[in-house]
């Protein structure tokens, strides 16, 4: 008996420890988890030991917010803290990650490998910019890039980029629907084209960009596909879901087109415009749109 309490209290300092404190728990470096409630999809990704992202989906609005900052572990409590974002709580169990205060548990995602990613377009904002990434075939990215959204005074300059270049795996770790660059994860917004035929629109880029004030958010078009394109739209108000993540706003919409005499016919859900080409532009709901050249 003697000899057991002398080993109880050798180990005391060592199960208080916090070494040991972390080790009891799920580990969460280089993972992804996600979780769907009442409509809205929530993924948290822990890039490192230090650097982590928040992203949310609501499917019926189709409108997304996302956020980055570090993320502290403390015993069974993990505390995400982004630029905009309050601090988001977690609780984490020797298996898992849950909310503490629905005690819903998230799921953890494996890495994915699309058949292809050719038509693939990713998007996040990063700060004050906001980044996307189009994949007009496997080994290609167009890296797009809108520079300051709310037009900082201390930084005049602002409006539509874009490069093309190839890839290599170690750039992106992708998941069914984000993908992770570095310390930064991004929101699928249109998944795999799986297609051989050409148009004279596919694969090219149009942008808006309001020079007016108020600053409006820009937009932009990809066709991604032979007959179908991705709309990225920014917004200031509204909610993604009763947490919020970011001031920023964005939703997507995809459609179809055809394109015939100079005149671009395209079609979202139950509407059709007619938009004339001219001159490298084109205006759909009193927006002109611009030929992007990357």
């Amino acid at each position: 008996m003697r000899r057991f309490l002398i080993l109880a209290a050798a180990l005391i300092p060592i199960l208080s420890s916090c070494s040991y404190k972390e080790a009891i728990f799920v580990q969460l470096p280089d993972t992804v988890w996600s979780i769907t409630t009442d409509g809205t999809t929530t993924w948290a990704c822990f890039h490192d030991e230090e650097n982590a992202s928040l992203l949310q989906f609501n499917s019926s609005l189709k409108r997304y917010q996302i956020d980055h900052g570090t993320y502290v572990t403390d015993g069974h409590l993990v505390t995400i803290s982004t630029e905009f974002a309050s601090d988001f709580i977690l609780n984490r169990t020797f298996s898992g990650l849950k909310r503490s205060k629905t005690n819903d548990h998230f799921t953890r995602l494996e890495p994915y490998a699309f058949p292809t990613l050719a038509g693939t377009v990713w998007a996040s904002p990063v700060s004050n910019n906001l980044h996307v990434a189009y994949f007009p075939s496997d080994g290609e990215c167009v890296e797009l890039l809108y520079s300051n959204i709310t037009r900082e005074e201390t930084i005049p300059e602002y409006g539509w980029s874009g490069a093309k270049k190839d890839i290599a795996g170690k750039d992106f770790t992708f998941y069914k629907d984000v993908a992770i660059m570095g310390v930064y994860a991004a929101q699928l917004v249109c998944g795999p084209l799986q297609e051989e035929e050409i148009s004279s629109l596919k694969g090219t880029v149009w942008t808006y960009n309001n020079t007016g004030y108020p600053a409006d958010i820009p937009s932009v078009i990809l066709f991604n596909g032979k007959d179908r394109f991705t709309r990225i739209s920014g917004l200031w108000t509204g909610n993604v879901s009763s947490t919020r993540v970011s001031p920023l706003i964005f939703e997507t919409t995809s459609g179809t087109y055809s394109e015939n005499d100079g005149v671009l016919t395209l079609k979202i859900g139950d509407t059709t415009e007619n938009c004339p080409l001219s001159g490298g532009s084109f205006t759909l709901f009193e927006k002109t749109y611009s030929k992007l050249d990357y």
